[in-house]
């Protein structure tokens, strides 16, 4: 995914920290509470709610059921693992590297099977709140290759309301490979007004001529993007922004066009 000799060049600071912090706080969703416990036989050596925090005199010993733990509690579910859960679950996830492989596929190793461990000595109560399924490298790939074609960047900016860049940045893809990292600063872009159609378009002839052409950009408000991430249904939201020129999918594949027209039929 990652190429051995990528090119990381022209990053703006300032571009980079705003990037970090958009998706900082990442979108907010209603998360149920959960009681983890780590018990030897009947004794809880630590018992901890994901919104309280560590709980540790809870009285496990005294509860005929984990659905009277999980009232006791205040929890939505209750998890329970023993001791030697986590020794165990490093230990396999360390055995499934295979050292030549790329970072990448060591580390999908490395979460599959944790995740497959996990899947079969977690007790739940109700039940499991979410599906573990492995993770696919060559699914991912082909999922990039798909949407993002050899020998072009994708390129996303977010403008504040003066059209002033506030973050940006475009990546070049050659050989299936992510092979550049850069920012608007490499053409001089990085404090100049950048309308969203005009701006890509300038920015498309400046990273054809020094790079790639750009396959797929991506350009908004940066009040859009939070508002955005805040709303129910993204692409539809993400649709209506570009009616109303406060973003911008331009060039986009016909491929990502269909995606983002079937995300829409679905409701996303």
């Amino acid at each position: 995914m990652i190429s051995e000799r990528i090119r990381i060049a022209d990053i703006d600071g300032r571009h980079w920290k705003n990037l970090i912090e958009i998706f900082r706080s990442a979108r907010k969703f209603q998360m149920p509470s959960i009681l983890f416990c780590m018990m030897r036989g009947s004794e809880c050596l630590k018992a901890i709610h994901s919104q309280r925090g560590l709980m540790p005199d809870l009285p496990t010993g005294n509860f005929h059921s984990m659905e009277e733990l999980a009232q006791y509690a205040g929890a939505d579910y209750v998890a329970i693992v023993e001791e030697m859960f986590f020794q165990e679950l490093f230990a396999r996830s360390q055995a499934a590297i295979h050292y030549e492989d790329d970072y990448p596929e060591q580390l999908l190793s490395m979460i599959n099977a944790g995740a497959e461990y996990s899947k079969n000595n977690i007790r739940w109560h109700p039940k499991r709140p979410y599906k573990i399924g492995a993770l696919s490298l060559d699914k991912v790939k082909k999922a990039v290759k798909w949407a993002w074609r050899d020998n072009t960047c994708l390129a996303f900016i977010l403008t504040d309301e003066d059209n002033l860049p506030y973050t940006s940045v475009i990546l070049g893809k050659s050989e299936g490979r992510i092979d550049l990292f850069t920012t608007l600063l490499a053409f001089d872009l990085h404090e100049r007004p950048f309308p969203l159609r005009t701006g890509m378009l300038t920015l498309n002839r400046l990273c054809s001529k020094r790079y790639y052409p750009i396959s797929i950009g991506i350009t908004m408000h940066l009040a859009t993007f939070y508002e955005m991430k805040a709303a129910k249904r993204m692409l539809t939201f993400f649709d209506v922004s570009q009616t109303r020129e406060r973003a911008l999918l331009w060039p986009a594949p016909r491929l990502v066009r269909i995606a983002m027209w079937l995300g829409k039929f679905f409701g996303l």
